[in-house]
């Protein structure tokens, strides 16, 4: 699979999900510690490749339970992930006490979504998205869908196999001059 294919799809997930769920740039991301670790691991900048990966700016985040988790773990396996950390902001948890990051960041987005209750969308919203990204392509242009395609008769069948015969007979016949 080519690097054009892998573009393509991407773009079409994301110009889907920009529909769906109105997401508009900068792309504010919440990440939990085994990420950063696994970016620090790599030694990859976070920013710049989430950026790079969805086309947009985007705006790298923690709560601070994820901040407190990366604190008290053990110095060796989590300190560089803790400096790497600190580089980004931190948004405030909702909830009282300290929890694990995981059930941190799942409690962050979902009161992030009840919040948002004002853009959710029914199946109905989900399918006219759907639909709209299938009838265009990556240039913007209507495709024919099987719906729009009307079934030919047979007469309208003939007369195009006789015009396809023609054309091969003039193709033959210059060639042969």
């Amino acid at each position: 699979m080519g690097r054009l294919d892998r573009n393509k799809r991407k773009k079409k997930a994301m110009t889907f999900y920009k529909i769906v769920f109105r997401f508009k740039p900068p792309y504010h991301i919440l990440v939990d510690p085994d990420f950063i670790k696994h970016m620090v691991d790599k030694k990859l900048d976070m920013k710049y490749q989430l950026g790079k990966l969805l086309d947009e700016k985007v705006i790298v985040f923690m709560t601070s339970c994820v901040i407190k988790y990366l604190e008290q773990g053990d110095k060796e396996a989590w300190g560089e992930s803790l400096a790497y950390a600190k580089k980004f902001p931190c948004k405030e948890c909702t909830h009282d006490d300290t929890l694990a990051p995981t059930d941190c960041v799942w409690i962050t987005v979902c009161t992030q979504k009840d919040l948002n209750a004002k853009n959710k969308k029914t199946k109905a919203d989900l399918k006219e998205a759907n639909d709209t990204l299938n009838a265009t392509s990556t240039t913007g242009k209507k495709r024919k869908r099987d719906e729009d395609v009307v079934e030919e008769d047979e007469e309208t069948k003939k007369k195009k196999k006789k015009k396809k015969k023609r054309r091969i007979l003039k193709k033959k016949t210059k060639k042969k001059n």
